[in-house]
């Protein structure tokens, strides 16, 4: 299968990844196609109701509770540094759909995600509204310029936004992964409508 992307990876030609394409049954070629395009679902999504919604809010504090103190010291932090965001209803349900309302996958990935915003933004500056404005350094801006991330003006089939990378307009001396994620792909991330968590990213992969 495609690997994901990876800023440090080995070029690749488009000969190899219609080799691999090639090699793929048409049944596994109409299943990435499909799930590209938003055309089908990969996992069963219940119809959302109050109640489900309810219920899903519940048990995901509960599955947070329940994982060691330790992996969510970023999490509790958030919750007391910036409340109204950390404990928002509205908030949380983007982890619950994300996870077709498995609380248990859910509460995983929102202690991941403070763990990873820490990682990547220190601990003065994860717990509150990270903007364009916080990138105004001139490697930022450099970054910001080279036009290697793009959100494209229109949608999917399903609705998703659509990022196109272009990796051979990175700056090659950029390669720390925090330096990578801070600098490209956030400040476009965060201009993206919040509730389309799933994107289709459609990369760019040439030899030049």
């Amino acid at each position: 299968m495609l690997k994901g992307f990876s800023s440090s990876a080995p070029r690749i030609s488009l000969e190899a990844v219609r080799a691999e394409v090639d090699a793929l049954s048409q049944q596994e070629q109409k299943y990435i196609l499909d799930d590209i395009h938003g055309r089908q679902r990969t996992t069963a999504v219940p119809a959302e109701t109050e109640e489900l919604m309810n219920k899903g809010l519940r048990a995901l504090e509960e599955c947070i509770e329940a994982i060691p103190a330790y992996d969510r010291e970023c999490y509790n932090r958030a919750v007391i540094e910036c409340p109204d965001h950390a404990s928002d209803q509205a908030f949380r349900l983007r982890f619950l759909r994300c996870e077709s309302f498995d609380a248990q996958k859910a509460a995983a990935r929102l202690v991941a995600y403070w763990r990873a915003k820490v990682d990547v933004f220190s601990i003065e500056h994860a717990f509150r509204p990270i903007t364009l404005a916080d990138f105004v350094d001139d490697n930022d801006q450099h970054a910001l310029q080279m036009g290697g991330i793009r959100c494209l003006p229109v949608k999917d089939e399903a609705g998703r936004a659509i990022i196109l990378i272009d990796r051979t307009r990175f700056d090659q001396r950029v390669e720390n992964r925090k330096s990578m994620v801070s600098r490209y792909i956030f400040p476009w991330l965060i201009q993206i409508d919040a509730h389309l968590l799933k994107l289709t990213i459609l990369l760019r992969l040439t030899n030049s």
